[in-house]
């Protein structure tokens, strides 16, 4: 199945702190155990299931991270949003997606609509600690990926409607019909 990663400039990835960096580029396969039944450690290649929810989840789970790869795999592990692999092979470099923030709003409008109410949306802005800023992209993405965190696939359409499918196809993430 075609799933998505970021690499550092290098093509590395892995934790800060640690030696043991995983190197990636065309053709490059990787293997782990993922015994763990959770994925954020090292048992577990990280992957995201659309290019859109790459772009959308990128500050949170790729960080400082600037490339982008399409690769072949299997996802083997899904905690709301995250995914992750035993086994991932990246197959090309792409251009990373980039939301705008008028994509944002567009996104936030519609699951907002779909998925959640005012009276949701204000409990689950308390749960994270933080003001709520109706007009602010972060604040949005936030409410965006709390609505959708127990059907993440039914984000996918969404963010593919608002960026629209020209540009998925103008970046290389669809294929042309």
């Amino acid at each position: 199945m075609k799933l998505y990663k970021y690499t550092d400039e290098k093509n590395k990835t892995g934790p800060s702190y640690s030696n043991h960096k995983l190197l990636w580029g065309n053709g490059v396969t990787h293997t782990t155990k993922g015994r763990l039944p959770i994925l954020c450690n090292s048992e577990w290649i990280h992957v995201f299931e659309h290019p859109l929810q790459a772009a959308l989840l990128k500050n949170y789970y790729a960080g400082n991270y600037s490339k982008f790869w399409e690769c072949e795999g299997e996802v083997d592990l899904r905690q709301g949003h995250k995914a992750g692999c035993r086994k991932l092979t990246t197959v090309k470099e792409l251009p990373p997606p980039i939301l705008s923030g008028e994509d944002i709003n567009q996104i936030y409008m519609r699951v907002r609509k779909q998925f959640g109410h005012w009276p949701d949306i204000d409990e689950a802005v308390k749960e994270m600690n933080k003001p709520f800023i109706p007009n602010a992209s972060t604040e949005q993405r936030d409410i965006i990926i709390l609505l959708t965190q127990d059907k993440p696939h039914e984000l996918f359409p969404i963010l593919e409607e608002v960026y629209g499918i020209e540009r998925m196809i103008q970046n290389g993430y669809k294929e042309p019909v």
